[in-house]
C-alpha cells in the first residue's frame, strides 16, 4: 500500500495515484465515474497493487471509498489489507450474508478509513455469480453509498470474470508492467475489451524505472526530479 508520507499523505507514489484518478475522470468526462474495474493481461502485472493504491490514496483524502477483492478465483487483497475474513464479496453476491457483515474497514491515516470487501468463499462458478441480476442490483446500491468503488479482478486474458464485471462498471483500467508485460498479451487484452465494448479509460504502465525507460519516453526523467523535490522538502 502507498506509504504514509510526511503526515499530509504527500509522496510521489500518492501523487501518481492522484493523477491516475484524475486521468480516469478526464478519459470519461460525460460519465459519473463511481465504479472502476482494474484488471491486467496476466498475473504479476501489478493490478492488485494499483487497485489498492488508488483506493487508499483517495480514502486518505477523506473520501468514502470501497475496495473490493473481486478476484473470485483466488483473491489477493487479504494480505494487503491485513485481515481477509471468511465472509466477503462472494457471500454478498450469493445472498448468504448482508453488507454490514462482510464489509471491513482499515485506518489509513489522518483519522480516515478505507472500506473493503475480501473475496469470501471462492465459488464454483464465479462468472455466473458476477453476471447475475443480484450483482447488477448490488452495483447500483454501492454507487449510491460510496464516492468510488474499486474492483480488483482476475487477469482478463485468463478468465471472463473481469469482462463480465467491467460491463457493469463505469470505467476500466488495464495494468501492464514495464519491461515484463509482452506486447501480444497487452494487445489481446485490448481486443477482449473491444469485443466486450467495455468502458476502457486507459492503460496504467506500472513499475516504470526512469533510468531504464527514459530512452522509451523522455518524460520519465521528470519522475526523478519529483523524488528529489520531496527529499528537499523533508
Amino acid at each position: 500500500l502507498p506509504a504514509e508520507g510526511n503526515g499530509t499523505g504527500a509522496t510521489p507514489t500518492a501523487d501518481a495515484y492522484e493523477w491516475l484518478h484524475r486521468n480516469i475522470l478526464f478519459a470519461r468526462p460525460q460519465a459519473d465515474v463511481k465504479t472502476v474495474t482494474v484488471t491486467s493481461p496476466l498475473p504479476g502485472d501489478g493490478k492488485t497493487t494499483t487497485a489498492a493504491g488508488l483506493a487508499v490514496t483517495l480514502a486518505r483524502r477523506g473520501l468514502k471509498v470501497l475496495l473490493v477483492d473481486a478476484d473470485l478465483r483466488r483473491g489477493t487483497l487479504g494480505s494487503l489489507v491485513q485481515g481477509q475474513g471468511q465472509l466477503g464479496f462472494s457471500d454478498l453476491l450469493a445472498g448468504t450474508a448482508p453488507f454490514h457483515q462482510v464489509v471491513r474497514t482499515r485506518e489509513v491515516g489522518g483519522g480516515h478509513v478505507l472500506h473493503y470487501l475480501p473475496t469470501g468463499a471462492l465459488p464454483p462458478d464465479s462468472t455466473r455469480l458476477l453476471d447475475s441480476p443480484r450483482a447488477a442490483a448490488l452495483m447500483e446500491w454501492l454507487r449510491e453509498r460510496f464516492y468510488l468503488v474499486v474492483f480488483d479482478t482476475p487477469p482478463i486474458n485468463l478468465f471472463a470474470d473481469a469482462a463480465v464485471l467491467a460491463a457493469q462498471t463505469d470505467a476500466v483500467i488495464v495494468v501492464a508492467r514495464a519491461g515484463k508485460t509482452e506486447y501480444d498479451a497487452l494487445a489481446h487484452a485490448a481486443e477482449q475489451c473491444r469485443r466486450g465494448n467495455l468502458p476502457v479509460a486507459g492503460v496504467v504502465l506500472n513499475d516504470v524505472d526512469p533510468d531504464r525507460d527514459r530512452d522509451y519516453d523522455g518524460a520519465y526523467r521528470w519522475y526523478e526530479q519529483a523524488k528529489s523535490y520531496y527529499a528537499q522538502a523533508s
